[in-house]
């Protein structure tokens, strides 16, 4: 006999294999984070380790299982800091060097815990089905999609099973019995449930344990936590790890919002990371979006908030009270056009020239977020910024200087 072992994701641990963990707040009241790695797991069958797998594992079949046999299954994730990650590579460099990722030899990998820190899951128990007529032979179940009917139901999930020989004799009926793992009660449109089928006999003397399996409910994405990395009066960095999923829907991608805007295109599913220019002195607003991958599915909800100020020498996050939108721009610059490696700029209509002895145009891209610039002669009033990646974000910023050098006018992205 077999058993299938199919790990749904319900932690922060994402595609490119980055978790961020709160640890607590620091002395100004923000929360503190540590940045952690996956680098793989370990199934662990009754206290002892069966196998160990790649961070991109996501199910196990287990073969030469006994009947009636109990099963006690534990997987373990094992993580590591960032300091731990430097010292992982550096210490197995020719083997992620050498060999393709398919290829490489967890077990090696993993029996060496240096730098690891291991973090079980909850204890999985499974007891296969004994060999008697009567007795339940296979379960399964699969989620059945429908359009909401009475605002309350995804759809439904359809339950089958197969018992051993003839039962027409031996069982009164079968009994379904559902909950949901937090509230033992099902209320929610999207969750685990445990679902078991129950065999009730004429006599007493088939007793058997219930057959039980479980199923995640597909929906949106959690909401994805995001968190600030540093501030400066030019530009500030947010990080997150992926949201917690439901049911086989995935992320096609993220969205920053900036002041309750969206801000550039679409970052892709693997980014955790953007750079966003800013200008000094002002107070932003800022929210992230996990954008679902099946139309089927909303997106997640707004995350939480982080409200940021770019004033010289400050990385102060405020309140809600202390928030305020920033302001218009000052600059009136246009995209006058895009190809897939230029964006042509132009700021002709701008007139309020009085002190004015240049321009400074700054640019990044999430996938370049090194800074780089140019400067302009009052003279100019276009510009063309070449080399850019095609499918990427940038942010492009133009400032006016004075004679010394210094921003005269308050920047446009």
């Amino acid at each position: 006999m077999w058993l299938d072992t199919h790990k749904q994701q319900h932690s922060c641990i994402g595609r490119s294999h980055l978790w961020y963990h709160v640890i607590g707040k620091d002395a100004e009241g923000k929360p503190k984070y540590l940045r952690r790695y996956l680098e793989g797991y370990k199934l662990e069958i009754n206290d002892r380790l069966h196998s160990c797998l790649g961070p991109n594992a996501q199910s196990c079949q287990l073969t030469k299982c006994k009947p009636g046999k109990k099963y006690r299954v534990v997987l373990v994730a094992l993580t590591c800091t960032d300091q731990g990650k430097k010292e992982r590579k550096k210490k197995y460099k020719g083997v992620y060097r050498n060999t393709m990722p398919q290829d490489i030899d967890y077990s090696a990998l993993l029996q060496d815990e240096e730098n690891l820190d291991p973090s079980p899951s909850e204890e999985v128990q499974v007891i296969l089905p004994t060999n008697q007529e009567g007795y339940i032979m296979s379960l399964d179940r699969k989620f059945i999609h429908e359009e909401d009917r009475d605002g309350t139901t995804f759809g439904d999930v359809e339950v089958s099973w197969k018992p051993q020989g003839e039962t027409v004799n031996r069982v009164r009926q079968f009994n379904i019995i559902w909950s949901n793992g937090e509230d033992r009660q099902v209320q929610t449109k999207v969750g685990c449930y445990d679902i078991q089928v129950e065999p009730d006999y004429f006599t007493d003397t088939l007793q058997q344990w219930n057959q039980k399996i479980q199923i995640v409910i597909p929906g949106p994405p959690d909401a994805p936590q995001i968190f600030l990395k540093s501030v400066s009066p030019e530009e500030f960095v947010i990080e997150w790890g992926e949201p917690r999923l439901f049911g086989g829907v995935k992320i096609r991608g993220y969205q920053v919002y900036l002041n309750d805007k969206k801000v550039g295109n679409e970052l892709s599913n693997s980014h955790r990371k953007a750079v966003i220019p800013c200008r000094p002195n002002k107070n932003y607003k800022v929210q992230l979006v996990a954008l679902s991958d099946n139309p089927r599915y909303s997106d997640s909800s707004k995350s939480n908030t982080l409200n940021i100020n770019t004033a010289t020498h400050s990385q102060q996050q405020l309140g809600e009270d202390d928030f305020s939108a920033a302001d218009g721009l000052d600059i009136p610059v246009k995209v006058t056009q895009v190809t897939e490696s230029s964006i042509h700029m132009d700021w002709s209509t701008f007139i309020e020239t009085d002190g004015v002895e240049g321009y400074k145009i700054q640019w990044s891209s999430v996938a370049q977020p090194a800074q780089r610039e140019v400067k302009l002669s009052q003279k100019d009033s276009s510009c063309v910024i070449n080399n850019c990646l095609p499918g990427t974000t940038h942010f492009v910023r133009l400032v006016a200087l004075d004679k010394d050098n210094q921003i005269l006018e308050s920047p446009n992205k």
